[in-house]
């Protein structure tokens, strides 16, 4: 393999020395070193991550080395079967054709967003949900290239006479499409219901009442606090001097492991402000003083 030597890689392809064999390393350092490029500019500029982020970069890393072995050893390995451009071909094509596949993945990750985090998190944290659907959708794309790459080999029938699809294909086919359509009737029914109840939240209105409860709470002693970060959250129901009935939620609890506790407070009026509450926060420190965030 040639490093540098560019004179020399051009006369080996001259005289056709270059064997899939030899060819193999080549793709296999430019599917790695661009997997490696691209995962890190994920994570620049830094942002805060976790320990799934790091695992999902590594399977970015290994499928694309893995699957190109893979594919290499179907398509037999030393022997002359004009591996790159079959493998780069017919990886283009499935590629395009697996994007269809991976919209069901990306419409149920937002429904577990939704569910998991609502809309109070800023930045939502990768879950082993996302390493998991995007592994394997990665899995079975290198899988079908290899498969079609094996196909390849064999001799052309006289006659167009396709191959019938393995039934786990048709299988694996159909259940994607009943993701699609369940994951379609879900977010229809999520929007009906959203967009069917008035959004008619006063927001002046209910930031006072809220702070005004997270005051009541902030006073409270730092050892009386203590108890309510392990306890279940709050509820309050307050009637404003509007008329307006405001449901009131509070949360406690400690940030980074450290002595302040975090007063969490969200506030809506029951219609369309209860998919995405408003929300504020205080700091209780140990020395019972009390900070806005």
């Amino acid at each position: 393999m040639y490093f540098w030597n560019i004179e020399s890689l051009k006369e080996d392809i001259r005289r056709g020395e270059l064997t899939d064999k030899e060819l193999l390393p080549y793709i296999l350092l430019s599917v790695a070193l661009y997997a490696i490029g691209i995962e890190f500019i994920a994570y620049l500029p830094y942002e805060d991550t976790n320990k799934w982020d790091y695992i999902l970069s590594i399977m970015n890393i290994l499928i694309p080395i893995g699957g190109t072995l893979y594919v290499y050893k179907k398509n037999g390995g030393a022997k002359r079967n004009n591996f790159a451009a079959k493998y780069i071909s017919i990886g283009l094509v499935m590629g395009f054709r697996f994007l269809v596949y991976l919209l069901p993945v990306i419409m149920l990750l937002i429904i577990y967003w939704y569910f998991s985090f609502g809309e109070q998190e800023e930045e939502m944290p990768t879950t082993f949900v996302e390493v998991a659907l995007f592994s394997s959708w990665y899995v079975l794309l290198y899988y079908q290239i290899a498969k079609h790459t094996e196909e390849t080999n064999t001799i052309p029938a006289t006659k167009d006479v396709r191959k019938p699809k393995s039934i786990y294909f048709k299988i694996l086919k159909w259940f994607f499409v009943g993701i699609f359509l369940l994951i379609v009737s879900i977010i229809l029914y999520l929007a009906i219901d959203y967009y069917s109840v008035p959004d008619d939240l006063n927001e002046e209105e209910a930031n006072k009442v809220l702070n005004k409860q997270l005051d009541i709470y902030c006073k409270k002693p730092y050892s009386e606090l203590t108890t309510l970060i392990k306890s279940e959250s709050t509820y309050i129901q307050i009637e404003a001097d509007s008329g307006t009935n405001y449901q009131i939620e509070i949360q406690a609890y400690k940030e980074n492991n450290n002595s302040d506790i975090l007063l969490f407070g969200t506030i809506d009026n029951s219609n369309r402000s209860a998919y995405h509450p408003m929300v504020d926060t205080v700091v209780k420190k140990i020395t019972e003083e009390c900070v806005r965030e």
